[in-house]
């Protein structure tokens, strides 16, 4: 019996689950579709890119996924684009976690704990600045119960 080190390549193969499979070409092909549309060019992370992240925070991620974004304003944890809106407001952007809206209040609190490489998926909306963050275990219920994505334009949930 031959001893493996760190420098043997050494292959697997596993037969996934038929049902995982189906699943999984399901939930893209859903997520593919929420990518067209009025909400612009998206920029997606899969889960092998976030694996590979250099670290940090996904509150750090948003700010090397969107450059173009600050704190709205001294002492806040909204994060808004840089620019004014036709109204000369300013825009704030708005992230969501397993499709539900982070408050703009607690954004940097709450992804501040948030490691990207323990995500699934990111998806990015840089025209609108809207940034969609998913757990995998999030992916794997919606997988199970074979629930809907939230259109996009419906926005995210709010917790109760």
């Amino acid at each position: 019996v031959e001893a493996f080190g760190p420098q043997t390549l050494l292959t697997i193969n596993l037969v996934p689950e038929p049902l995982e499979v189906e699943g999984l070409t399901v939930l893209t092909d859903r997520l593919a579709e929420r990518r067209r549309g009025v909400f612009g060019i998206v920029e997606v992370l899969d889960r092998g890119q976030l694996l590979l992240d250099s670290g940090g925070s996904a509150f750090d991620l948003v700010f090397r996924m969107l450059p173009f974004v600050a704190p709205c304003g001294v002492g806040s944890e909204a994060l808004c684009l840089s620019g004014r809106s036709a109204m000369g407001q300013q825009r704030e952007i708005k992230i969501c976690l397993d499709d539900r809206q982070i408050p703009s209040s607690m954004m940097e609190t709450a992804l501040a704990g948030i490691d990207p490489r323990s995500l699934y998926l990111v998806e990015v909306y840089g025209r609108v600045g809207e940034v969609r963050l998913y757990s995998p275990g999030y992916i794997k219920r919606v997988l199970e119960t074979g629930a809907s994505l939230r259109p996009l334009t419906f926005g995210c949930g709010t917790d109760p």
